[in-house]
């Protein structure tokens, strides 16, 4: 008694998926940004690969991405880098562009700490970081070998999370 039921990856995966099918997937300007939008779709069709999900075809993903590349107008992004490392099987270049998300979050808490500009959110993420698990759970998903701590994503977090 007292113990949460386990959940598995399994589990989690039909989840995803049943919340994915009843999500939108037309951008709204007015809630959410172009970038952020592509970037979202994106993690939903390579987290959920192999499973049928309305509007996540090839075409659609090379839209995001075409989309997503013409909102960066030639700037650097590591959650493009990083989509592009799924798309592709790449685990070096997921590492390195997961490695630069996370210098950059790291900075990102340091600069709101020097200027009294933090959250309660940003002070929970000076310890973890739940966008970073996200994309570890997708790179396992993948096949990637990311069994070792991340900075403020440590392997413990991870594994205790469901398994796989």
């Amino acid at each position: 008694m007292g113990c949460a039921p386990r959940l598995h990856l399994h589990d989690l995966v039909g989840a995803a998926a049943a919340l994915m099918k009843s999500s939108p997937f037309e951008l709204h300007p007015q809630r959410e940004y172009l970038a952020d939008h592509c970037y979202v779709n994106l993690l939903a069709a390579f987290s959920l690969s192999g499973i049928s999900v309305a509007g996540k075809d090839e075409a659609s993903i090379d839209s995001s991405f075409e989309q997503y590349e013409q909102w960066l107008d030639g700037e650097t992004d590591p959650r493009f880098e990083i989509c592009h490392a799924f798309a592709d099987h790449d685990e070096l270049a997921f590492l390195d562009a997961f490695h630069m998300l996370l210098a950059q979050r790291l900075d990102t808490i340091e600069e709101r700490r020097a200027t009294d500009r933090e959250d309660a959110i940003i002070v929970a993420e000076r310890f973890i970081s739940v966008e970073g698990l996200a994309l570890l759970r997708i790179a396992r998903l993948r096949s990637f070998n990311v069994d070792q701590d991340f900075a403020l994503c440590p392997r413990s977090a991870l594994m205790s999370s469901g398994g796989n």
